[in-house]
């Protein structure tokens, strides 16, 4: 199939499948993006990508690992900042207690 790969990603389950599959979808340039866990002893995915030809699969993956990262990196960065706001509020309320 034209524009259409699967790719095999060991060690891997629902938690990460789900999560590139949402991402993928959201990307104008793929046209249908699902994954399978062939069975559940084995520690491996497939995910199935086709585009429309913007892009290629592969790109397309990269692309969505890259904007996964990005959201993670986000989240990250407001929780040191609350815990940070967090530790300062207590530490300034325990000096006047």
């Amino acid at each position: 199939m034209k524009d259409a790969a699967t790719f095999v990603i060991q060690r891997e389950d629902h938690t990460l499948g789900d999560v590139l599959r949402h991402k993928l979808l959201q990307d104008r340039a793929v046209v249908f993006a699902a994954y399978r866990i062939p069975h559940p002893m084995e520690h491996v995915m497939h995910l199935r990508v086709q585009t429309n030809g913007e892009k290629t699969p592969a790109q397309a993956l990269v692309d969505a690992i890259d904007g996964v990262t990005g959201e993670f990196d986000k989240i990250q960065d407001g929780f040191d900042r609350e815990f940070s706001e967090q530790t300062a509020y207590e530490g300034v309320v325990g000096r006047l207690g």
